[in-house]
Parts: structure tokens; C-alpha cells; sequence
């Protein structure tokens, strides 16, 4: 019975936490960043990289605005902006696809060989981030992290895997503390047609 309870005490907020993505559109980034023997690799937008980010966000019922459509309304100076979570000057571009929402997905990781042995198998370190942030006045609506260190086939071999096993419970924990702050749809219709 105490179970019970509980649980009809969650629902309300368990329900709104997936409402709230109900009737957004947003713009999706993904900001990635290597490093191994290889050298430095930085790209906003991979294609393997935002593909898993862009199904993942789907399957939670967001809308998102064209990749292709995004990557011509968005200036490289501008995706910079955004990524770097200094947004005002992105806003207006964001505002113009009628976006409501910036979802950025922040991948670091490094390869190193392991300690005393030869062979193909790499340490891969790094952290998975991501953030929502309101396209109609730059708040930073929510938050998630989380590290990681595995053993595998260099970056490649281990972090496209990882992210499709990570992001749904980093999209849990980023939207737990977005949605209380997210315009609920019935307002939402009404600031894009002010827009």
C-alpha cells in the first residue's frame, strides 16, 4: 500500500516530464572532441554521432528540425555560440526556424595505448554531456553528465555503443530538471506566432 501511494504521488510528475516535450521543435548540436596517437579531432555534427543522438531524441517524442535545414540556418559562428552556451547571438536564427528548443550533446574522449602491452586494444576515457537550453531567451533549462573509461578498439570501437546505451538515461536526468521549465503547448503556439 505505502507503494502504491508513492507511485500515485509520482505520476503527476512522471506524466508532465514527458508532456512537456509534446508540440517543441529543436534544434539539435553535437559537439564532438578526440584525442589519441592520431592527433586531435574536433566536429560539430558528425554524421555517425548526431544520427544516434537524433533517433535517441525522437524516440522521446521531440520534434526535430531538420539536421540539413538546421546546419544552413545556423552560421558556424553561431553553432560556436551555442555550443559554448553563449546563445543571444544565435537566438534570432534559432527564433526564425521557429525552434523552441537547443538540445547540445557534448562527446570528449581520449585513447591511450595500455600500460606494458601490445596490441590494437585502447583505454578510452572521456565524459558524455548534454544540455537544453530555451531558443526564445537563452535559459539553460537543464543539465546531464556522465564519465566514462573502457577498454576497446580505439574511440570508434568503444563510443558510438556507449552512446546509444547512455542517452536515454541522460535524456531522464536532463529533462527531470528542464520540463518544470519548459513553456507547457498551450502557450507555446502563442509565442511562435508572436516570433
Amino acid at each position: 500500500m505505502p507503494f502504491l501511494l508513492l507511485g500515485l504521488l509520482l505520476l503527476p510528475g512522471l506524466l508532465q516530464a514527458g508532456d512537456c516535450l509534446e508540440g517543441q521543435r529543436a534544434i539539435l548540436l553535437v559537439d564532438t572532441r578526440f584525442q589519441s596517437e592520431a592527433g586531435a579531432r574536433h566536429a560539430v555534427n558528425d554524421p555517425l554521432y548526431l544520427g544516434i543522438a537524433s533517433q535517441s531524441l525522437q524516440a522521446r517524442g521531440l520534434t526535430l528540425i531538420d539536421p540539413k535545414v538546421a546546419q544552413k540556418g545556423l552560421t558556424e559562428a553561431q553553432k560556436t555560440l551555442i555550443l559554448q552556451g553563449d546563445v543571444v547571438g544565435a537566438l534570432e536564427a534559432a527564433q526564425r526556424m521557429k525552434a523552441t528548443l537547443l538540445v547540445n550533446v557534448y562527446l570528449t574522449a581520449f585513447a591511450r595505448p595500455l600500460p606494458g602491452l601490445t596490441t590494437n586494444l585502447r583505454s578510452v576515457s572521456g565524459q558524455i554531456a548534454v544540455k537544453a537550453i530555451d531558443a526564445r531567451d537563452g535559459r539553460l533549462l537543464g543539465e546531464a553528465r556522465r564519465s566514462f573509461r573502457k577498454v576497446g578498439l580505439g574511440i570508434e570501437g568503444v563510443l558510438p555503443g556507449l552512446l546509444e546505451q547512455s542517452l536515454p538515461g541522460l535524456w531522464d536526468r536532463l529533462f527531470a530538471a528542464a520540463c518544470p521549465r519548459i513553456a507547457p503547448p498551450e502557450t507555446l503556439e502563442r509565442r511562435l506566432d508572436e516570433l
